[in-house]
C-alpha cells in the first residue's frame, strides 16, 4: 500500500511581473517525490478579506492535478475552491475517485456551517470521496473530514488535532456512481475562464 502526504506551502512566484507567491499544494509519495502541485486558482476575496492582496491566483486554464494511491486516483485542490463546485466536478471530469482539500477555512458566522455542507455537497454531486483537512481553531473552524461518495461523513475531527483513519476503495466510487448515474446525466460541461 502506497502512502500519500499532501502538503500546503507558500511557493514563489515565477512570474517576473508579479511577486506575490501561489497558495499551493503538493502530493508526495515515497520513492517518486512530488507527484502533482496545484496553484489555488479562487483566491479569498469575500467575507472581509483579500488574499489577491498578497497571494497570486494559479492558472485555472492549467491541467487538473491528479495523482494515484494505489488504484484510487486522486484531485486536489484548496480551501475557497471549495465555494466553486466546477472546481471538483472538473477533476471527476478529468478522472479523480477522490478530492484531496486541504484548508484554512477561517472562522466567522456559519462558517462552520457553510464547511459541513460545502464539503458533503462536493462529495455527493460528484460521487466521488472528499477528505478535507482544515486547521483547528481558534483560527479556522477545525472540523477535518472524509465524506463518501453517497455522502456519508466517515471522519469528522470536530476541534481536535490529530490523525484519524478512513477506508476508502475504488468499488464504493464505482457502486455510487451505477446507483446515482447523475455524473452520465448531466447535461452541462466545465470550461475555464478567465
Amino acid at each position: 500500500c502506497n502512502i500519500a502526504i499532501v502538503i500546503g506551502m507558500l511557493e514563489k512566484s515565477d512570474n517576473p511581473d508579479d511577486k506575490r507567491p501561489y497558495n499551493t499544494a503538493i502530493a508526495v509519495l515515497p520513492g517518486a517525490g512530488v507527484v502533482a502541485r496545484y496553484r489555488k486558482v479562487h483566491l479569498y476575496d469575500a467575507f472581509d478579506m483579500l488574499e489577491s492582496e498578497w497571494m497570486q491566483a494559479g492558472d485555472p486554464a492549467e491541467a487538473p492535478q491528479l495523482f494515484t494511491v494505489d488504484d484510487l486516483t486522486v484531485g486536489m485542490q484548496t480551501c475557497f475552491d471549495l465555494r466553486f463546485p466546477e472546481t471538483t466536478r472538473r477533476l471527476v471530469d478529468a478522472g479523480a475517485h477522490m478530492v484531496a482539500l486541504i484548508a484554512e477555512w477561517i472562522s466567522g458566522p456559519k462558517k462552520a456551517h457553510h464547511w459541513a455542507a460545502l464539503t458533503s455537497a462536493r462529495a455527493i454531486e460528484n460521487t466521488v470521496y472528499l477528505a478535507a483537512a482544515d486547521q483547528i481553531p481558534p483560527i479556522a473552524v477545525g472540523m477535518s473530514r472524509v465524506i463518501s461518495p453517497m455522502g456519508e461523513t466517515l471522519i469528522d475531527m470536530g476541534n481536535q488535532m490529530g490523525v484519524s483513519i478512513a477506508t476508502v476503495n475504488i468499488q464504493a466510487v464505482i457502486d455510487a456512481r451505477q446507483t446515482n448515474p447523475s455524473l452520465q446525466l448531466r447535461r452541462y460541461s466545465v470550461q475555464p475562464r478567465d
